[in-house]
């Protein structure tokens, strides 16, 4: 309680344990795979996220606590359609403020299977869509809305496009946010999502931005090119 009340972290992300949904089997006792015993500190959720990564941690409601009042005077609008509204907001509050990481795990994530989400969620059918088939989530929300979101934060001065080549994940993908992005992009094609042209133009800016390697130049030139659309040319 100390803690909570120091004025001196603006959010405290918490380390969690994972159990079934039933409470009766024990998934994870220390979901991060830290040390809990040695908290860390941040100067901001960016420094954060290039650490631990933007999605696979923060992305969890139950884990972020935080000051309420820059969080809430934000509009949300922007982010909206992504699945993931809180954490546009979350970076473009805290991107730049005190950060810490409790590492005691101090939070139990309760895990639905695939069978349990189906059967609690019934005929929602976009939380269907998100919770149950992997690859149909991926593609609508995952692709041009998620990177519509991060342009917005790179264009608010949260994120830099430097950060967002750096960054990985260990969830959504084991590897780089680009090459999850790459690959939901590919997705939504694959699958006939209707996208228009303005929301492809704003997908080729965000990669256009971005200082890459050749190669992963070259597979986005590929999704673009089966589009008939324009090469990226940024390379790093």
């Amino acid at each position: 309680m100390d803690t909570l009340r120091s004025d001196r972290y603006d959010s405290i992300v918490i380390n969690r344990t994972r159990c079934s949904f039933a409470l009766d089997r024990i998934l994870s006792k220390n979901w991060m795979g830290i040390d809990p015993m040695e908290n860390e500190t941040f100067s901001g959720l960016v420094e954060f996220c290039l650490k631990f990564g933007f999605i696979s941690v923060i992305g969890f409601v139950s884990v972020n606590i935080f000051r309420r009042e820059p969080f809430v005077s934000l509009d949300f609008e922007k982010y909206m359609g992504t699945m993931y509204p809180q954490l546009g907001g979350l970076l473009e509050a805290f991107h730049h403020r005190p950060v810490l990481l409790l590492s005691t795990p101090l939070v139990c994530h309760r895990t639905q299977t695939a069978e349990e989400k189906k059967a609690a969620l019934g005929n929602k059918r976009s939380e269907a869509d998100f919770m149950a088939d992997i690859d149909r989530r991926n593609a609508l929300y995952f692709s041009h809305p998620y990177i519509s979101m991060v342009m917005t934060l790179i264009e608010l001065g949260a994120f830099t496009a430097d950060d967002i080549v750096e960054i990985r994940e260990n969830t959504v993908i084991n590897g780089r946010l680009v090459d999850f992005f790459i690959h939901t992009v590919g997705l939504s094609r694959k699958m006939g999502l209707c996208e228009s042209d303005e929301v492809w133009s704003r997908t080729h800016s965000f990669f256009e931005a971005l200082p890459l390697d050749a190669d992963t130049r070259d597979r986005i030139n590929t999704l673009f090119a089966a589009r008939g659309a324009a090469s990226i040319t940024h390379v790093e």
